[in-house]
């Protein structure tokens, strides 16, 4: 308990992995361990503590101490508003007073911090309960889907607040759906390109994943074909991975790149919803994104495509009947036999970002091992099994989601560093080293007939950063192409 209070995570943790404390354990003025853990932040470590915690001892989320104040009091006055979701979502009653009179409500107007935000969430969650009990006061149990479930305060909750996200979902669904039929078709996308041969130029177009930060590319393809009309016309293959396979999708039906970046612009409002911490299931549920990639592609298939496209994706297991069971590194495309799928599939498995969406159908996020896609696709490009293309012949423009100021792991302070040093930063670390050989791969095979657009980002924007679409669509208007402009002169055209 002390740990907890005075944030020594680590040590609480430490104790927690030796088993050296009772999870079970009251203190002389009635708090349990919950009591205290309300006056600290509520770090992922947190989550899992409580998790585990409420699993054995239930009752502790509504059991007061000496002054008859519960978890959601403590919480509440802290202005703690992330465990004041976690209370609530766990069965906390707003109607629980303290011995003198006092309610979490009365709390909430004293909260040190967030009290605003937090009076709003009491009373949201106040409104959402008389509202469902006054509905449902006469029925002892709901059915939906052929699944019961019985009238208890929590059960109540979550089944609310499963409806309600439901509705939102379709609502959101239906603007996207409003969005598609506003869009009308390049035709000359739709036809395939002539026939193409060695002596014809090859040009490939390859967009870095990067979530939210993939409007940015869209923006820049924008720009870039409202002073180039034929750029997009004239390509032979687009290579996408993660979000940027939507992109690629898009741009290979015929969508303008304008609409894209609005499709992009739309997904990324609503396909970032939490439903966890991200340590033993994934952050955020992916049923929008599916949602929304089946409206879009329906059941066309990648060889229903008129122009050629290739996304990579990662295999978690090849399956029970292959003798060299393994994980794979896959690449879906529509010119080699075999390698075709639904286009939803192969964009929603390519983009199933670990920790932060569920694999789908047993595929992640493509990035995992090549986040700039051409270099997936050279084997196929220059290769016996695909187009045989002329090296000396062939252009490549590759476009990246950005990098952070600092992309580096400061060789003086990191010295003689141990696990809980290198740890945070090692992924970060193999990315940016991987990005920087798959850039001397392209560059030894194409030379300057490979442009790299690699800009660096005003911050740290992480592929979830949904709240900071704005300055992502700034960016994306804003930024200076005039090296791309230049490099397509030269070589492209």
């Amino acid at each position: 308990m002390n740990a907890i209070l005075n944030k020594s995570l680590n040590v609480a943790l430490l104790l927690l992995t030796n088993g050296d404390c009772c999870l079970g354990t009251i203190d002389s003025y009635g708090n349990t361990l919950l009591h205290y853990i309300s006056y600290s932040p509520f770090t992922d470590m947190i989550l899992l503590l409580c998790k585990k915690l409420i699993e054995e001892y239930p009752v502790f989320i509504g059991m007061k101490n000496l002054k008859g104040e519960t978890p959601l009091h403590i919480s509440v006055k802290m202005g703690n508003i992330e465990f004041v979701d976690f209370l609530l979502y766990n069965g906390a009653r707003v109607e629980d007073k303290t011995f003198d009179g006092k309610s979490v409500m009365e709390y909430a107007f004293f909260a040190k911090n967030n009290s605003g935000n937090i009076i709003q969430k009491l009373q949201n969650y106040q409104d959402v309960i008389s509202h469902t009990e006054n509905k449902e006061q006469k029925e002892t149990k709901f059915e939906r889907h052929d699944v019961v479930i019985h009238e208890t305060k929590t059960s109540l909750f979550n089944f609310t607040l499963f409806k309600t996200k439901e509705q939102m979902r379709k609502e959101y669904e239906n603007d996207f759906k409003i969005l598609l039929d506003s869009f009308h078709l390049n035709e000359k996308m739709t036809f395939p390109l002539d026939s193409f041969n060695r002596k014809k130029k090859f040009r490939m177009i390859s967009i870095d994943g990067g979530g939210s930060k993939c409007t940015l590319q869209a923006l820049i393809f924008a720009r870039l074909v409202n002073k180039f009309p034929t750029l997009l016309e004239e390509v032979n293959l687009f290579c996408g991975v993660s979000a940027s396979s939507f992109i690629c999708a898009d741009l290979a039906l015929g969508i303008e790149p304008q609409d894209v970046a609005k499709i992009m612009i739309e997904m990324t409002k609503h396909m970032f919803e939490k439903k966890s911490r991200g340590y033993t299931e994934s952050l955020y549920s992916n049923t929008y994104i599916i949602d929304v990639a089946n409206m879009t592609y329906g059941e066309k298939k990648l060889t229903d495509l008129k122009r050629n496209i290739l996304i990579n994706a990662f295999q978690f297991d090849s399956g029970e009947n292959d003798p060299n069971r393994c994980c794979k590194a896959c690449v879906f495309n529509n010119f080699i036999p075999g390698h075709d799928c639904k286009i939803a599939d192969a964009c929603l498995r390519s983009s199933a970002a670990v920790g932060y969406y569920p694999p789908y159908q047993g595929y992640a996020d493509g990035g995992i091992f090549e986040n700039n896609p051409c270099v997936c696709a050279f084997p196929y490009v220059f290769g016996d099994k695909g187009f045989k293309a002329d090296i000396q012949n062939t252009v490549c423009l590759s476009i990246s989601s950005g990098r952070p100021p600092v992309n580096y792991m400061d060789r003086n302070k990191y010295t003689d560093a141990g696990m809980f040093q290198l740890l945070p930063i090692t992924m970060d670390g193999f990315f940016w080293s991987r990005k920087s050989m798959a850039d001397d791969v392209a560059k030894g095979f194409l030379g300057d007939r490979y442009m790299r657009f690699d800009p660096v980002l005003p911050g740290n924007l992480d592929l979830d950063c949904s709240d900071q679409i704005d300055k992502i669509i700034e960016i994306g208007n804003t930024i200076d192409i005039t090296s791309i402009e230049d490099w397509i002169k030269r070589y492209w055209l």
